[in-house]
């Protein structure tokens, strides 16, 4: 072999190997550039594909913004561009972050709004169709009993909120509700063969009720309200909220909410026609609470809408 071939095989060519780095360079290297290897190795790689850079790593919104700095799982998932799962100390971190809100008073507050609204949606379905004009004079000779057993109670639909003593007034002036709120009476013949249907004579009080106010809502408030039933809606209430629970010789003519109701005893009878009134709770007769409809209506208005058969 030539001098001049030998020449050329020691000259160094641009396939041969690179000098390698000391162990001190490679280490300060290292040390200097952890945060600019990740992103140039994903760009490296993309332009080696030919296609553009895929969506960015997954992060859980869960994560507080200090967390997002901080948590080394999702430093690893933006290094690496792969999902990791998540730790088990980190899960029982977001358990016990939901545990905190759910007895938060920022969720209580709100599901405390909920329920007040719920309560006021379910109030104003039952008032739907309710009059709130004054009552109509009325027929005199429609009455059964030879006297007015209802004038008290014209009076109190008249009579003016007293905002100072009722601590309701306000809330129902803010909603423009009324304190009692009645719905238009039946027709008298419809009331006739509604006595037919069920082969009993309504109570004297509770006719006369029945042609002047077709029902309605007593004592509107926030926690609902005091409703007569009209009486035409007697056996639907038996057969739908009662169920058939109540039975004879007991007819619903008040319905306090609860399943609680207040029924006129058809087996007994006292003076004028009239038919003692009962509470009715838990499906059974407690006690009773007045000699008529009429005679209950009465002293409910006098205690100003308190439950007064609740005393012993």
């Amino acid at each position: 072999m030539s001098k001049g071939s030998s020449a050329t095989t020691k000259t160094p060519t641009s396939s041969s190997k690179a000098p390698t780095m000391s162990g001190k360079s490679k280490r300060k290297t290292e040390s200097s550039g952890p945060a600019a290897a990740p992103a140039t190795a994903p760009a490296a790689a993309a332009g080696a594909s030919g296609s553009s850079a895929g969506p960015p790593p997954l992060i859980r919104p869960e994560l507080s913004a200090i967390a997002l700095e901080t948590s080394s799982r999702v430093k690893r998932q933006r290094d690496h561009g792969v999902i990791i799962p998540q730790s088990t100390s980190a899960r029982m971190a977001e358990a016990a972050r939901a545990s905190v809100w759910a007895i938060s008073s920022e969720k209580t507050t709100m599901q405390f709004e909920a329920a007040e609204m719920a309560q006021e949606r379910a109030l104003d379905k039952r008032t739907e169709g309710f009059a709130t004009e004054d009552t109509p004079a009325l027929d005199e000779t429609l009455r059964r009993s030879s006297r007015d057993l209802f004038a008290f109670m014209r009076d109190e639909l008249e009579r003016e909120e007293d905002e100072a003593r009722d601590p309701h007034a306000l809330w129902r002036r803010a909603r423009k509700r009324r304190r009692h709120e009645l719905s238009p009476p039946p027709a008298t013949a419809d009331l006739k063969r509604l006595e037919e249907r069920v082969g009993m004579t309504l109570p004297t009080s509770y006719w006369d009720f029945s042609v002047e106010w077709g029902g309605g809502l007593l004592y509107v408030q926030e926690a609902g309200a005091i409703r007569i039933i009209p009486a035409l809606n007697i056996v639907p209430e038996l057969k739908g909220p009662l169920c058939g629970k109540m039975t004879r010789p007991h007819l619903p003519v008040v319905d306090l909410g609860c399943g609680d109701y207040l029924a006129v005893d058809m087996a007994k009878e006292t003076k004028g026609g009239e038919r003692p009134v009962v509470w009715w709770y838990a499906g059974e007769v407690k006690k009773k609470v007045a000699d008529s409809f009429g005679a209950w209506l009465r002293k409910l208005v006098e205690s100003n809408g308190q439950p007064f058969w609740w005393e012993s």
